[in-house]
């Protein structure tokens, strides 16, 4: 067959597979569930009398840990503007939403929620203090000893097209009643808010599983259904039974401040607590809490 009847009849062959293939839906491109894997971590603000722990000397290694575990979302606390800006560079691909605790821009440690660029779209966001008048910057409430701060956002997952809520905090390490008021406070906001999607709520709550403050959560009053996403994972919990560890390796078995909660529309594939360590130091001194979870 010369070689130009072989072209044609290839040619011929292509436009009839074309023909009997499927369409693509109309919408365009395919959805799909890939996990998400979600971080919280407290990192430990920048102060000078760390001494050998100055954010200076552990910067790298606190990158390298959210690198590492593949994190498409991480949510920080005791973050300082300088220390942002360092993972703003570190993490060119992604995004952030947070405020300053003391005047509601700059000032003060943040609770930002750090999220892939490419792969979620930012719907809403909003912060409000945690406090008797949650909307005016800068506010404390209930005895606590600094401002304290919610930080939340509505983002829609591109790979999938699902909407879900996520929200962070850090809850007084001192007053009793700021944390009870507090956690409160924000599951008021969620019930009130976020309708019929997935939550995920982060945090410090500098209390320990059965204190009032994880039971607000866990036993809230409102219609949003929240979990320990420990208690929810699919595998066995992965790494320490702690969070907080100091700098070196003294962490004590229940000690758990760190949590991720969820509600019943998030999927649980597993929890782990990050012990990742440089021959016994730890980039903060509380270790980060991921799971990886899927949107049914």
């Amino acid at each position: 067959m010369p070689i130009t009847m072989k072209k044609y009849s290839l040619a011929i062959f292509i436009f009839m597979l074309f023909a009997i293939t499927p369409k693509a839906p109309a919408q365009g491109l395919l959805k799909i569930d890939y996990p998400l894997r979600v971080v919280t971590y407290n990192i430990r603000f920048d102060n000078p009398a760390d001494r050998e722990n100055v954010w200076n000397n552990r910067k790298e290694r606190v990158a390298d840990l959210l690198q590492f575990h593949q994190a498409d979302i991480f949510c920080l606390q005791e973050a300082l503007l300088n220390q942002i800006e360092y993972l703003e560079t570190a993490f060119p691909d992604f995004d952030y939403y947070g405020l300053g605790r003391d005047d509601g821009k700059q000032r003060g440690e943040f609770c930002p929620i750090f999220f892939k660029k490419s792969r979620f779209k930012v719907l809403d966001s909003g912060s409000f203090w945690l406090s008797e008048t949650p909307e005016v910057a800068g506010s404390t409430g209930w005895f606590a000893t600094l401002p304290r701060i919610a930080t939340w956002v509505k983002l829609r997952d591109l790979s999938s097209g699902k909407d879900f809520y996520v929200f962070n905090t850090h809850l007084d390490h001192a007053s009793q009643d700021a944390r009870d008021n507090g956690s409160r406070l924000i599951m008021e906001r969620i019930n009130r808010q976020c309708e019929n999607l997935p939550v995920i709520l982060t945090g410090d709550f500098n209390d320990r599983p059965g204190s009032k403050p994880y039971n607000n959560v866990i036993y809230n009053s409102g219609s949003i259904e929240m979990f320990d996403a420990n208690a929810r994972a699919e595998h066995s919990h992965y790494g320490p039974s702690f969070t907080w560890v100091g700098w070196d390796f003294i962490g004590i078995p229940g000690k758990i401040i760190d949590y991720i909660f969820v509600n019943k529309k998030v999927q649980v594939n597993f929890h782990a607590a990050l012990g990742d360590n440089w021959d016994g130091i730890y980039p903060s001194d509380h270790i980060p809490v991921l799971i990886e979870a899927t949107l049914p």
